[in-house]
């Protein structure tokens, strides 16, 4: 979010401050596939790894377990 052009990495709890609060929204380009049986990560879409990446780069902490179905084994370990 941005105030004065100055990005700011926290919400402000007073709601007389939003109104001054820009907010920059990301768009993404989806996939089609099926990833319930995926369980590497080099297997996942192309789409769906560069936004696995830009989410741990955004939040500067890498993902370790990517959940990618309903069962309990449909999970990816990093």
């Amino acid at each position: 979010m941005t105030r004065s052009d100055i990005i700011i990495s926290i919400c402000s709890a007073r709601a007389e401050d939003w109104d001054r609060v820009e907010v920059e929204y990301r768009t993404f380009v989806g996939w089609k596939s099926c990833t319930s049986n995926v369980r590497k990560f080099d297997e996942l879409p192309q789409k769906c790894r560069e936004y696995v990446n830009f989410i741990e780069e955004f939040i500067g902490v890498p993902i370790k377990w990517i959940g990618v179905g309903e069962e309990r084994e449909s999970l990816i370990v990093r």
